[in-house]
């Protein structure tokens, strides 16, 4: 009789890094495409797992979307001190605060959000 390995029951086998790892190329991907031309198995692609892995953690494309553009700070500690700025100054001073998070991580997550609700290009 052959020995058949049984997976056991319980979380799927993979590094401790997979989760952060689908995260971050669902972002990249909802970034880049917006969440309508985004799919599970184009984000499992990315990070190298399967997508059944991704449901796995996340269930539905809805999920992994807010679970990908979730913002890990307070968003007041970015803007709050934008209220102190005079009106006048805000058009450089909004960019130059903003800007700067464009090309970091929270930056494809805030790419991400807005893509998703504007229209999508005819």
């Amino acid at each position: 009789m052959a020995n058949v390995e049984r997976r056991r029951p319980g979380r799927p086998a993979g590094s401790s890094d997979t989760r952060e790892r689908i995260l971050k190329s669902a972002r990249e991907l909802f970034a880049r495409n917006g969440i309508h031309k985004t799919s599970i198995r184009a984000v499992a692609a990315a990070a190298g797992v399967d997508s059944a892995l991704v449901h796995h953690y996340f269930g539905t494309k809805e999920r992994l979307f807010a679970a990908a553009v979730r913002i890990p700070i307070d968003p007041m500690e970015i803007i709050g001190p934008l209220r102190e700025v005079p009106v006048d100054d805000l058009g450089y001073q909004l960019p130059a605060t903003l800007l700067p998070l464009w090309d970091s991580e929270l930056g494809a997550g805030v790419i991400a959000t807005i893509r998703s609700v504007l229209p999508a290009p005819r």
